[in-house]
């Protein structure tokens, strides 16, 4: 799809284990109000979802999804945050086209993406053409179900997310980072490992 991988890749910047202690990011929210990413952990155990660029119909996908079932992971004490690279107005107009109840970061300058070690990748045409062979029909096939909502553009292409569970002494429960564009922690995943750590909790 690319050419190898920087800026995420392996060996580049050590990968979060769990107990690791998390980075504690100040970011404007879609409100326009600086907070804090432990201003969320303090509070319950955290699902931070790290987005590619808006238009990506995969990141539009994987919000729906974590939208339908976010009762299931209320219901294990925790709450859902997304990180974006928009700035609050696109944000904002992001979060109310996708219909989200959860609140989102603005990560304008991708800190948390390079320090968490998100993959990044240089594209060569190749890859480019393969990308669009991948988004293009899931886009339409969103749109057609009146499921993908405004095309909104805010992000980096070449950059892919992740997910970060943190607890509430600020460290990892569990770490997904996303390989490619369609890789993501599904609902399963992130229940599971929030079941765990409060099975661990209780024990």
């Amino acid at each position: 799809m690319s050419a190898p991988p920087h800026g995420g890749e392996p060996g580049a910047v050590p990968l979060l284990r769990p107990g690791d202690p998390v980075p504690d990011f100040r970011f404007r929210n879609h409100l326009g109000e600086w907070v804090r990413l432990s201003d969320y952990w303090r509070e319950r155990p955290t699902v931070f979802t790290f987005v590619r660029h808006f238009l990506c119909p995969f990141c539009r996908l994987q919000l729906a999804r974590l939208q339908k079932r976010y009762r299931e992971i209320t219901d294990l004490g925790a709450q859902v945050v997304v990180v974006g690279m928009g700035d609050p107005q696109q944000t904002a107009r992001f979060r109310d086209t996708l219909h989200l109840t959860f609140p989102m970061l603005c990560d304008v300058e991708e800190e948390s993406y390079n320090a968490l070690g998100l993959i990044r990748h240089d594209y060569t045409v190749e890859g480019v053409v393969k990308d669009l062979q991948a988004t293009v029909p899931l886009a339409l096939k969103l749109m057609a179900r009146g499921e993908y909502g405004r095309v909104l553009r805010a992000g980096n292409k070449t950059r892919m997310g992740g997910t970060l569970i943190v607890d509430t002494a600020g460290r990892v429960i569990h770490f997904h980072r996303d390989e490619d564009m369609g890789d993501h922690a599904t609902v399963e995943e992130l229940t599971d490992a929030l079941a765990g750590h409060r099975a661990r909790r209780a024990a």
